[in-house]
């Protein structure tokens, strides 16, 4: 394989920023198509065997684990081949697939030219799915030319939705409805310098919740308490800045009260076990669950 190199497809498909990636193959396929984008938003870190295990920058970086072990110079020691070889994969790769189970656990997969065959992964998914019971993983999704119908059933059972296309299908698929799609390093570290202090180690482990999540709320611990407070425009309808709540200007609107107290009154009345929190921001009340 040493002659072999990835087309433009499987170049394209590794030009996308990963959480991770796991493969099953011997071969550094992966490795070198990320060595031909001239300009790559991650840079692959090799793991093949539990030994391998080192920190990682996921802003920079994507581990590339290689389930059976590599061939390639510095590949870890030994592959699984035989029968086994597959019994006794526990001992030396029992991390790596600790953190497969893992990553089934919490993100979607995309699973590319997989037959969905290999006795390891059917175990660790298995044992997931009875962890699990009776909720459900994440969904995932499989990109293969062809799929048969007993097959497609026993895999939409197990949580994967089978999308037939071979993968220069899959990638014009993508590009028209998504366009291109890149994340840029240095896009991720003025994004992070936006984060409030305290959230920017959970945005490094997980940049898209939390920059959802700091778009949709504010972080009171740091709101501009210092600003001036819109005693006009809130009087004149708009919402309170942080500045007015927090030096208690109160202006109570006509309905308020009525609008808090009838949400009270018909969430206790569905559960009257149930306590409900109110959580006030600039943009109005929101209620949730205690």
């Amino acid at each position: 394989m040493a002659d072999v190199e990835p087309d433009e497809h499987l170049q394209w498909l590794f030009s996308l920023t990963w959480k991770a990636i796991f493969t099953t193959n011997y071969d550094n396929a992966i490795e070198k198509a990320y060595a031909l984008n001239a300009n790559p938003t991650q840079n692959p870190v090799t793991i093949c065997s539990s030994s391998e295990f080192r920190d990682f920058d996921p802003r920079f970086e994507v581990p590339v684990y290689h389930l059976h072990g590599c061939l390639s110079p510095g590949g870890g020691g030994s592959v699984l081949i035989t029968d086994e070889d597959y019994a006794t994969f526990r001992e030396e790769r029992r991390m790596m697939f600790e953190k497969l189970k893992l990553s089934y656990a919490t993100t979607p997969i995309l699973y590319v030219g997989y037959s969905h065959e290999d006795a390891n992964w059917k175990m660790v998914t298995a044992e997931l799915r009875a962890e699990f019971a009776p909720s459900t993983a994440p969904m995932s999704f499989r990109v293969v030319p062809t799929t048969t119908p007993i097959d497609r059933e026993i895999l939409a059972h197990q949580g994967v939705v089978t999308l037939d296309a071979s993968l220069d299908e899959f990638e014009s698929v993508v590009r028209r409805e998504l366009g291109e799609i890149r994340v840029d390093p240095v896009s991720l570290d003025k994004i992070e310098a936006s984060m409030p202090a305290d959230l920017r180690a959970a945005f490094r482990d997980s940049p898209a919740p939390v920059a959802r999540l700091v778009r949709s709320w504010a972080y009171v611990n740091q709101a501009p308490f210092h600003k001036e407070p819109n005693i006009g425009a809130f009087l004149s309808g708009d919402h309170p800045n942080w500045a007015l709540i927090s030096q208690g200007v109160q202006f109570e609107r006509d309905v308020e009260d009525d609008v808090v107290d009838d949400l009270l009154d018909f969430a206790t009345q569905n559960d009257p076990k149930l306590k409900v929190s109110v959580l006030i921001a600039p943009a109005g009340y929101g209620f949730r669950p205690a």
